[in-house]
């Protein structure tokens, strides 16, 4: 285990320097969606004068005193002159104790004698503020169990409350955490049994290990410089001068929850690092969200979300049970890829490094890195691409040369880089770091040692040349008016337009000695003097070789709910319209999938597009009550309710959804993205009437926040002109110049009082 914890801990320290799949931690998730309106306990503070708060206030297993610092809230002792006179005036006078509650703008909103109550600060609370955030969440759980949000706003907190290193304690097992325990693991399990977790919830792609254990010294670049000189000319990014290469951040990092030192939440918990830093508790909840994001991979192989989940599983796993592990790496190696796809993705490749290195299985680990590395499928390149194979074939080359040198010595590195600088263009310098960042090298200091570390800041080649695809069907026709036959049999029949329009040419050829002639490539042509029917043609066209949208077609057909195989048919059925041949082949694809599409509503078969909506607007619908964060699924709704001219658009379903705060929309809890789905939909059906619909009462809230608070202010400045662009293009096309105007004035207000407040 030391060794795993040694090298997964180098590694990920490797993504996070750039190689390719790090992520800055994310705020958590399900809480922000309760903090973006919520009445903000932010910048009050809980003062008490005299003795400081007793450990059992804060250890005890009652979580409402943590709740108020997730809100918030500050809690502080003190013996400041200026608190004692405030608390004389409020009539505290002679008392060993003595609390305060004060406002963010410093007026005393509550006090009490003795130690503070909890019953007494939530009431001063409330009867400033109308309700804490918490209440909120467990009144909509009380009203909806399976709201996933909400679920997963209670699981974070649960397990930041359940983690042992939160309240700074160090012994291993505290009567809190024995108690919290048992609440995070059942919040754990509520979550997970919400439907569609596995598309919804990003673990994290970059979970955060235990400290190190022993091993190698701990060396920086900006050491590896001084060891080569101290010369600047082999720092390619000022961000890799001083990140260390085998040091990893500490899971306990982040604010204590320790008496005198109350704090909020940190913002950077995700829900990876939470479960990580105690996986044997979680083990049971580990293997079944394993099975349930393998298969969900096994349906969208495509999703990044995905693949990050099912790399971070691998890793965590890794700390419970090796065999476990083992059997999910093997479960991921045998995931059925898209067409074109390559597969394993990068975050499994690493993840596969982590688990196989961590434990020195340096023979597994080069055979494993060999197999994965396979050439693109031709049928399927694509010039903007190319970079992201190369990336990947450079870590499997990179991870394959550290195995090596555990086998076979350090001196195999310096071809190994040679070839890595050679293969992968401009992701030499980050790939070479990662080569020779858990590599056995020589001992230091030694001319080897600053020969490779020379070697590694060399500056990248010129990336290798893309293989030339597969070339076009060349189809040469003698009579101008048999070439207007199959250009519109091309564009309109079935038969014929499952073949790309890169993938087929048609050409007049009046020179020809017979009707036409079909060629492919240097392959022999074939021709004749009759044209033949776009059936017989396509019939020889598949024979041949067929195009990307039959090989898509056919794994739809062979796993027909799979979300991955729908999406790609998607794509490739939008280069096609309008055809109304393929349009039911497109609305079917879309109604299965809960998705939209940015497509023209000129030429759509109304009737065709009205009988999908009415399937799929109420699936949809019943996704986003449990996952309204969900911003591709709101851009679904947006794009098949303008088929239906009787519904109000996603402003019905809004109208419908629990709002956070009293008083203002629920489009107010949403995130940008969010708001950039819908209205960019109803824009491009031209669904005015529902954009305004959507627009204004958000609008009007943000407005109302703005003139409230610093919070309301920011998310005026963050949200409002994602909402005020498409409100003002609706008044425009209904013709409302009133009300255009006003909003006009009202953002040139807003810019300019920004301006105003950014200036010295």
């Amino acid at each position: 285990m030391t060794t795993l914890k040694r090298f997964g801990s180098a590694l990920l320290v490797g993504l996070a320097c750039g190689v390719g799949v790090a992520q800055e931690e994310a705020t958590p998730r399900g809480l922000t969606l309760f903090a973006l309106t919520k009445p903000s306990t932010g910048a009050w503070r809980l003062v008490t004068l005299g003795p400081a708060f007793t450990a059992s206030l804060y250890r005890r297993p009652d979580l409402s005193w943590a709740r108020l610092g997730v809100s918030g809230l500050r809690m502080e002792s003190t013996q400041a002159e200026g608190m004692l006179a405030l608390g004389e005036r409020a009539g505290l006078k002679d008392t060993p104790t003595q609390w305060l509650l004060l406002d963010p703008a410093g007026q005393l909103q509550g006090s009490g004698v003795g130690q503070p109550s909890l019953l007494e600060v939530e009431g001063a609370l409330r009867k400033r503020l109308g309700a804490l955030p918490w209440d909120a969440l467990e009144g909509l759980l009380r009203e909806r169990p399976d709201h996933g949000e909400a679920c997963l706003a209670r699981a974070e907190f649960t397990l930041v409350l359940a983690g042992r290193s939160y309240f700074g304690d160090p012994r291993p097992r505290t009567m809190n955490y024995t108690v919290l325990l048992p609440q995070a693991q059942d919040a754990l399990e509520k979550l997970l049994a919400v439907p569609g977790w596995p598309w919804q919830v990003e673990l994290s792609l970059n979970p955060f290990p235990r400290n190190r254990l022993g091993g190698a010294p701990e060396v920086t670049l900006t050491e590896r410089r001084q060891e080569l000189g101290g010369s600047r000319e082999y720092a390619s990014d000022p961000k890799d001068a001083t990140a260390p290469l085998t040091r990893q951040a500490s899971a306990t990092s982040g604010t204590p929850w320790v008496p005198g030192a109350i704090g909020p939440l940190p913002t950077a918990l995700p829900l990876a690092r939470l479960l990580f830093e105690d996986a044997r508790d979680f083990s049971p909840q580990l293997q079944r969200m394993a099975k349930e994001v393998l298969a969900a991979l096994a349906s969208d192989p495509a999703s990044p979300r995905l693949q990050g989940n099912a790399a971070f599983l691998l890793r965590t796993l890794a700390e419970v049970d090796n065999e476990k592990a083992d059997r999910l790496l093997v479960d991921l190696a045998g995931v059925v890829p898209l067409p074109g796809q390559a597969w394993p993705p990068l975050p499994v490749i690493h993840a596969a490094a982590n688990v196989l290195g961590g434990y020195s299985r340096w023979a597994e680990l080069l055979d494993t890195m060999r197999v994965w590395s396979r050439q693109p499928e031709r049928l399927f390149l694509d010039p903007s691409t190319w970079s992201q194979h190369l990336q990947r074939e450079g870590t499997l080359r990179a991870y394959a040369a550290t195995a090596r040198s555990w086998q076979e010595g350090w001196d195999v590195l310096p071809a190994a880089l040679t070839d890595l600088r050679r293969l992968t263009g401009g992701h030499y310098s980050e790939l070479a770091r990662l080569a020779l960042r858990w590599a056995r090298l020589p001992l230091a200091p030694s001319e080897e040692r600053e020969a490779l570390f020379k070697q590694a800041f060399l500056p990248p080649q010129a990336p290798p040349p893309m293989p030339a695809p597969f070339p076009a069907w060349q189809l040469e026709v003698k009579n101008p008016t048999d070439l207007d036959f199959l250009r519109e049999a091309s564009a309109r029949r079935a038969s014929l337009n499952q073949w790309l329009p890169t993938e087929w040419h048609l050409l007049p050829r009046p020179s020809l000695n017979q009707a036409w002639r079909l060629s492919l490539g240097e392959a022999a042509s074939t021709g004749d003097e009759e044209l033949p029917a776009p059936e017989a043609l396509a019939d020889r066209l598949l024979a041949g070789r067929p195009g990307r949208l039959w090989v898509a077609s056919d794994r739809v057909g062979r796993a027909p709910e799979s979300l991955g195989p729908l999406r790609l048919r998607i794509s490739l059925l939008l280069q096609r319209m309008p055809c109304r041949d393929l349009e039911p082949m497109l609305a079917g694809d879309l109604s299965r999938s809960l998705l939209g599409a940015a497509l023209s509503p000129d030429g759509l078969d109304e009737s065709l597009w009205f009988t999908e909506a009415r399937h799929a607007i109420p699936a949809i619908e019943e996704h986003l009550q449990r996952w309204p964060v969900d911003d591709e699924r709101w851009g679904a709704l947006a794009f098949w309710t303008a088929f239906v001219p009787a519904h109000r658009g996603p402003i019905e379903l809004a109208e419908h959804l629990p709002s956070l705060r009293a008083g203002l929309p629920t489009q107010l809890c949403l995130p940008p993205a969010v708001h950039v789905r819908v209205t960019e939909q109803l824009q491009r059906r031209k669904a005015w009437v529902a954009l305004r619909a959507w627009c204004e009462p958000a609008w009007e809230g943000l407005l109302s926040l703005g003139n409230s608070a610093e919070p309301g202010r920011t998310l005026l400045r963050d949200l409002g002109p994602v909402v005020a662009g498409p409100l003002e293009a609706a008044y425009a096309a209904l013709g409302q110049t009133g009300l255009r105007r006003r909003l006009q004035e009202a953002r040139r207000d807003l810019e300019g009082g920004t301006d105003r407040s950014r200036r010295p």
